[in-house]
């Protein structure tokens, strides 16, 4: 890719990757590899997409879907496909096979590749119906580090005491014995003592915690392990304490872990936070790192030891060994650490360990959209009883799939040619038939249902025709977020998105909470001002406040919900009402609402978009929103601003004016390389 980009030749590139923070990760290296001729984009939104002859777009599914509704002439010339074993996961592994579909569609000479960690099968990601001169799958087998399976279990009648034996050519060889300082005080201390007491002085300590509640413990449980010597000095370490302080609360548990060289790292932290976090354990300024599952999700995070019991995938699930596997990736990773270690807790314990681990083996690929479509009398079933939004009853996945079918079926009249997905012709005809019976009754605009995947096109229909026996449209429309009555507004969109569309918005007290939630994070309001509203209810509601169970509920809700299922459900709704006001000729006089543009990045203006655009935290961005009146600048203007501006002048908090300076030298050293 970056020879191609090198060249003198225009081309367009994409790199799906799984998460927000791999885009960022992966942008990153592009930037630092390329010059300013080179676009790279990360943003749907972003106002210069058009403005350059080579470019690279590092985008999630997500984002490139969006980018094919907003762009309907975009064609790329390769996709890049990371961590491509994640098409088997739920409905974003149909999405993932829908804009590739899409691709297809527009281009069918586009250049598609797929990298997945030891996959049996990856000659299920080509396409079936293409020839075989067209494709190949290459397995490659090279070790470029050595890494030590040791299993770590309790001497009998030591509670002190723990075995180390190391796991070679399928057997347990015992090496040796650790002494912990104190006997663990249950399961929950296990895995953080032991790797405090292994691990030491020493850098590169990642500890597996199977969700953020139980990261932040660990993070203690080590914290205090490690004892009360005195704090690292590091301005490095300061500012981190700092920022996420600055961004996220004051009483967020990780400026005070910090101080001791011990960090933890979960989903739904603020992404430049998670980044800076991680660049710190890189550097060895960070000793011990508390993960979750986020670490399969491909970031790039190498580590000499890695500590782990019981782990799951998700609230309950025990993780597959192909996903063990993956994980143990990090121990050791070519180019950075030659040889690592992965202490495997507890392994006599069934319970903690159903499946021991023992050789690394390749695992198969069931892509979701044709695990899904390959029960074709299901999703004749699901269609024939009114396909409506996904419940206990009913899969997402089959909502999801059936989104892309009468999307497909709109457009095409037939589902011939649909990319992943090798029915035979008997039953393409069977489910084209069903969606025949159905699509009569679907007055839903054929671009809504593309647009709006994942969501029923009967649930549409539904709500379109909720809205129209209203009989005024323009009274529904979503107003600015900045509107006074814009908590009102926008619990009455929820009420009509919980009846029709479906999402994680009941009961009805719930949604009265989201859109606070909502209102509050798309004008830009501080976390820490949410957090602090939230303790402020709960206290006035007699409850006790946690603040460090308050502060994770805060950011699961803000990742999960508002940056992640308020954007697909109210943008849906907005283009639903949008066409019932047309159907009845009424006039909606509200300000246009690129309402998945605000809740992506809590902020209300282009401008703010923009400075995060080219990589300021949302935190910093509205800091310095009040000195900049203009709602509507470039990433071009907000670069230009960071260049010239007199930090010293402004009154900003530490944080922010530190974050300036370093990205004004990060944007120094691009242009050096220009030269």
């Amino acid at each position: 890719m970056l020879a191609e980009l090198r060249g003198a030749t225009p081309v367009r590139l994409v790199y799906i990757a799984p998460t927000r923070a791999l885009v960022e990760e992966v942008s990153e290296v592009f930037r630092s590899k390329l010059d300013d001729s080179v676009g790279v984009h990360t943003l749907p939104w972003d106002p210069e997409i058009l403005g350059f002859e080579r470019q690279v777009f590092v985008l999630t599914q997500e984002r490139l879907h969006l980018l094919h509704q907003r762009l309907p002439q975009f064609k790329a010339s390769v996709i890049f496909v990371d961590e491509a074993q994640k098409i088997a996961d739920g409905t974003r592994g149909i999405l993932l096979t829908q804009v590739l579909d899409e691709a297809l569609r527009r281009d069918p000479t586009i250049r598609l590749v797929f990298a997945s960690p030891l996959s049996a099968n990856p000659g299920v990601l080509l396409d079936p119906t293409s020839s075989q001169e067209r494709k190949a799958a290459l397995v490659g087998e090279t070790v470029t580090v050595n890494q030590n399976l040791v299993f770590v279990n309790q001497v009998p009648r030591k509670p002190r005491h723990y075995a180390l034996s190391l796991v070679y050519e399928g057997e347990e060889r015992e090496v040796g014995e650790i002494e912990l300082p104190l006997a663990p005080d249950g399961v929950g201390q296990k895995v953080p003592l032991i790797a405090a007491a292994i691990g030491g002085v020493s850098t590169g300590n990642l500890v597996f915690a199977n969700g953020p509640a139980e990261a932040e413990k660990f993070a203690r449980t080590i914290f205090n392990a490690l004892g009360e010597g005195p704090a690292m000095k590091s301005d490095a370490i300061q500012e981190l304490v700092d920022f996420s302080k600055g961004v996220v609360h004051e009483r967020f548990q990780l400026a005070e872990f910090a101080k001791r060289g011990v960090a933890f790292h979960y989903g739904d932290m603020p992404l430049v936070l998670k980044a800076k976090v991680v660049e710190l354990f890189k550097r060895g300024e960070i000793r011990f790192l508390v993960c979750t599952s986020t670490l399969l999700e491909g970031v790039n995070l190498p580590c000499r030891n890695l500590f782990l019991r019981a782990p799951r995938k998700g609230p309950r699930k025990h993780m597959p060994m192909p996903d063990f596997w993956n994980l143990a990736g990090r121990a050791g990773r070519w180019g950075t650490e030659f040889q690592g270690n992965v202490f495997c807790v507890d392994t006599s314990d069934a319970k903690a360990w159903p499946e021991k681990p023992g050789r690394r083996e390749r695992s198969s690929i069931v892509p979701a959209a044709a695990a899904t479509l390959s029960n074709v009398a299901n999703v004749i079933e699901y269609i024939d009883r009114g396909a409506r939004e996904a419940d206990r009853a009913t899969s997402p996945e089959l909502e999801s799939a059936f989104n892309w079918l009468v999307g497909r079926f709109l457009s095409d009249g037939n589902l011939i040619g649909m990319h992943g997905v090798a029915l035979n012709a008997e039953d393409t005809d069977r489910i084209a038939e069903a969606l025949g019976r159905v699509a009569p009754s679907l007055r839903i605009r054929s671009a809504l249902v593309k647009k709006h995947a994942g969501i029923s096109p009967t649930s549409m229909q539904r709500l379109l025709d909720a809205v129209l026996a209203n009989g005024h449209p323009e009274e529904l429309a979503l107003v600015p977020p900045t509107s006074d009555d814009a908590f009102d507004e926008y619990k009455i969109a929820l009420d009509y998105v919980a009846e029709y569309l479906g999402g994680p918005f009941e009961p009805e007290r719930r949604r009265l909470s989201l859109s606070r939630l909502i209102v509050h994070w798309m004008r830009g309001v501080p976390l820490s001002v949410i957090i602090d509203n939230r303790a402020r209810w709960q206290r006035d509601q007699g409850k006790e406040v946690s603040y460090p169970s308050l502060i994770r509920q805060v950011m699961a809700d803000v990742e999960e919900i508002a940056r992640f299922e308020a954007p697909r459900y109210l943008s849906c709704y907005a283009d639903v009402v949008a066409q019932a006001a047309g159907e009845l000729g009424r006039q909606i006089n509200v300000d246009a609402v690129d309402i998945e543009m605000m809740l992506e990045f809590g902020v209300p203006r282009l401008t703010d978009m923009s400075f995060i655009s080219i990589g300021l935290s949302r935190a910093t961005t509205r800091a310095i929103a009040e000195l900049l009146l203009d709602p509507a600048l470039s990433p071009a203007d907000c670069t230009a601003w960071i260049e010239n501006v007199d930090v010293e002048q402004l009154e900003l908090p530490a944080f922010a004016a530190r974050e300036i300076m370093a990205h004004r030298q990060l944007l120094s050293e691009r242009r050096g390389r220009a030269r």
